[in-house]
Parts: structure tokens; C-alpha cells; sequence
């Protein structure tokens, strides 16, 4: 019996394999595997150093030159392969679009072939964290920002069952732990200026300035005062106006001058009593948004100050709990 390196293309976990049988269950995650194919995972010794293809197992020349072509595509589309970002502010969108076309083909083709997945894995990162993924949803169905990080990390999982080496794993993990963390500090920060803000004092209802009405309180008010002061006049100099009716005079005239004053006086009071409650309520929401924004910074920088401590994703995840912050 010769025991052999392998690695199990359920988990990713490096294994030793018996060459003699032709299955096996993984010691890690219990999945049954086809010996041979666990082996040829590991045993990928087809690799063109200065560009990094794992062209694996492949005898297919298509393939070969497809993978060829799919790295010439991202270095030309703008992405920078060895430190994993986006070179220039704007991708080259059609060689994106190629060369992600590319990659599925040669995946239809070769389900395990490595290197076809990690192109797209690292397509979709360098994209993400810059910001440009305009070409993505040319040729994927998503609706928002979040499906592309779900498939991301769906891909990396894919990727990595088949990770040709540890050192491709690791890299692997890194990725997947820097896009999980990206996401939180993107979304933490949105937390910091949004709803998780909501122990604010609510703000009070500002009465609404009627114009119109306004106006015809003080001129109806000015109005019947000028009215009751005309017949006062009428009286007392005895002018006899003739739109004054003949008896509005003696007691009548002192009756209705009162009246007609007393309300004119009342209206002019409404109009003021409404224009010194507005001034009032003015400063009362005035003082009311300045304790809200003294509130609503010392929250904004408490939340951005755990963020700035958080370091691991179990943090950050911890962090995404307490600020309803949906997880990956």
C-alpha cells in the first residue's frame, strides 16, 4: 500500500490517499472520493511559472490557448495580476466581458480546471474593491452589488476544493476574508449615518405658514376696527354718513363701535398669536436638530470607531449582528 498526497475536492483539506483502492472517504468532511481524481488535483505539475496557469490535467490545446488568452485579456483590460487590483480607473469592459466569456467556456469544458476558476475569482475581486463592476452585470443577472459578493465567495469556495497547492488555498482564504471585510466596513459605515442612528429625538412638526390666511386675518382684523372707528366719528361729530345706517347712533353707535373694535382686536390677536408660536416653535426645532446632530455624530463616531478596531471577520460579523447589518 503507498500512501499518497491528495487533496479532497469537497473541502480542500490535503489528505493521504490509498493508490491501491479506488475510493476513499475524506478524514476532514467524511465526503466519499474517486481516489484518481483527488490525486490529479494535487499532481498538477503542468504550470507556466511566469504567468501562473495551472493548465492542470488538460491535453485539450483550446484550453491551453484559451487560459493563454484569458490572462493576455486582464493584463489588457487593466487589471493588475500580481497585486490583485485594477490598474487603470476605467476597465477595459469588452476584454473584461472576453475574457470572463472565456473562462466559463473553458470551465464547461474542464469543471476543475484551477485556473479558470481563479480567473474569474480574481476578475470579480480586483472589480469589487475598485469600485468598476459595470462589466459584470454585462454578462450576469444581478441586481445589486451584494449578488456579485455572493457569487464571489461562491466562486472562491469552488475554487479552492480544487486549489492545486496549500499556498493557492491560503491565497484563496485571503481573498475571501478581505472581500467579507470590505463588504462590512462598506456597509458598517453606511450604519453609521442611517437608521442606526434612530435613538435621535424625534423632530417636532413645524406649523405650517398659511400665507393666505395670514393675511386675511390682519386685513379683516384692520378692517372692522377702521369700521367701528368710522362710526365712533360719525357719532360723536355727528357727519351723518351716508353709508352708515341712520340708527346707528346714540347707544346702537357706542354698542356696535365696541363690537366692532373688540373684533377686529381679537382677529389682529390671532394673527399674532400665530406668528409668536411659529417664532417659538422655530427655535424649539432649532434646539431640537442641534442636540439630534450632537447625538447623531457621537453615535456616527462610536460606530466608526468599532469598525476601526475590528480586525477579523468574526469581528466584523460580530459588529454586522449588533447593527443589522445583513451577513455573507
Amino acid at each position: 500500500m503507498a500512501m499518497v498526497a491528495a487533496k479532497c475536492t469537497m473541502c480542500g483539506s490535503s489528505i493521504k490517499v490509498d493508490d491501491t483502492k479506488e475510493k476513499g472517504i475524506c478524514e476532514h468532511c467524511g465526503t466519499e472520493f474517486i481516489t484518481e481524481k483527488v490525486i490529479n488535483v494535487t499532481n498538477i505539475t503542468n504550470v507556466d511559472k511566469s504567468t501562473n496557469i495551472y493548465y492542470g490535467e488538460t491535453t485539450d490545446a483550446k484550453v491551453k490557448k484559451d487560459l493563454e488568452k484569458i490572462y493576455k485579456s486582464l493584463v489588457a483590460a487593466g487589471f493588475d495580476l500580481d497585486n490583485l487590483k485594477v490598474k487603470e480607473d476605467d476597465l477595459d469592459i469588452e476584454l473584461c466581458q472576453n475574457a470572463y466569456t472565456l473562462a466559463k467556456g473553458v470551465i464547461k469544458k474542464d469543471p476543475t480546471n484551477y485556473s479558470a476558476w481563479k480567473s474569474i475569482v480574481i476578475m470579480y475581486y480586483a472589480s469589487c474593491f475598485a469600485g468598476n463592476c459595470e462589466w459584470i452585470y454585462g454578462v450576469e443577472k444581478f441586481e445589486k452589488y451584494t449578488d456579485i459578493v455572493q457569487r464571489l465567495l461562491k466562486d472562491i469556495s469552488t475554487a479552492k476544493k480544487i486549489a492545486p497547492d496549500d499556498e493557492e488555498s491560503k491565497f484563496l482564504d485571503t481573498l475571501r476574508d478581505n472581500i467579507k471585510i470590505n463588504y462590512y466596513q462598506t456597509n458598517l459605515k453606511s450604519a453609521s449615518t442611517g437608521k442606526n442612528v434612530a435613538e435621535r429625538v424625534t423632530y417636532l412638526e413645524k406649523p405650517e405658514k398659511k400665507k393666505k390666511l395670514h393675511k386675511v386675518l390682519i386685513w379683516l382684523g384692520a378692517y372692522v376696527i377702521l369700521m367701528g372707528l368710522l362710526l365712533l366719528v360719525n357719532n360723536v361729530a355727528n357727519l351723518k354718513l351716508s353709508f352708515i345706517p341712520e340708527n346707528m347712533t346714540g347707544e346702537n353707535a357706542t354698542t356696535m363701535v365696541i363690537m366692532l373694535i373688540a373684533c377686529g382686536l381679537i382677529l389682529i390677536g390671532v394673527y399674532v398669536g400665530r406668528i409668536i408660536s411659529i417664532k417659538n416653535t422655530d427655535k424649539k426645532i432649532a434646539n431640537v436638530e442641534s442636540e439630534n446632530k450632537k447625538r447623531f455624530t457621537e453615535k456616527s463616531n462610536e460606530i466608526e470607531q468599532e469598525i476601526a478596531s475590528a480586525k477579523t471577520v468574526k469581528e466584523y460579523e460580530a459588529l454586522a449582528d449588533k447593527y443589522g447589518v445583513p451577513r455573507l
